[in-house]
């Protein structure tokens, strides 16, 4: 019993240590996980950070502006930097909203009305430098592979080790108490015996 004890404080201490490392070690690609993370939560109700989509002149079953045209009304704006479709990410057509929402590799996003192509927006979109910081890439590939990714699996191993530093002092505190009520309650148990009749001696039974 001894041996399990000593080994048990052993781990604990061990695993505290470990904790403290791991945590400072891990602080700051996990800082800028969390500070990330939570403007991501929310970018909708932020147009500098996501931005809104506007609402055309009527709702589309399918668009009225060619392709062909909306390359060339992305080739006049200069903040766009296109010059062929090499330099656009992805082209999303909102019927809904009767909208051609174009975002760009240099991290722009274009409105369009996709009835007539009248431009409706034209604006940075943070959210996607936004998810690269969250993730790493926005430093290299590598980094979120051997600095983000790690760091993650270490978030997860310290979250394990942290629950164990919480519990442990409470069950070798509960097993404490149950060992004293336990020898407290032999000792109370002894002394009945003690004074009880049958263990008296011949005079004191008499008295």
């Amino acid at each position: 019993m001894s041996r399990i004890k000593t080994t048990g404080r052993r781990l604990f201490a061990y695993n505290r240590n470990w904790h403290r490392q791991a945590a400072i070690i891990a602080a700051l690609p996990l800082l800028i996980t969390i500070m990330t993370g939570i403007i991501l939560m929310v970018r909708s109700d932020f147009d500098w950070i996501q931005p809104k989509a506007r609402v055309g002149v009527t709702k589309l079953v399918e668009p009225q502006v060619r392709f062909e045209d909306l390359l060339t009304k992305l080739k006049a704006l200069p903040e766009a930097e296109v010059k062929d479709w090499g330099d656009v990410s992805s082209v999303n057509f909102n019927p809904g909203k009767g909208i051609f929402q174009v975002r760009l590799k240099n991290l722009y996003e274009i409105q369009f009305d996709a009835s007539n192509g009248k431009l409706l927006n034209s604006q940075f979109r943070t959210t996607s430098v936004l998810v690269e910081l969250h993730q790493g890439s926005f430093f290299h590939p590598l980094v979120m592979k051997w600095v983000f990714l790690p760091a993650g699996i270490l978030l997860l191993l310290l979250w394990v080790s942290g629950m164990y530093l919480w519990i442990f002092p409470k069950i070798s505190k509960a097993n404490q108490s149950g060992k004293s009520q336990s020898s407290g309650g032999s000792k109370k148990s002894m002394n009945q015996v003690l004074d009880s009749p049958s263990e008296r001696s011949p005079e004191e039974v008499l008295t």
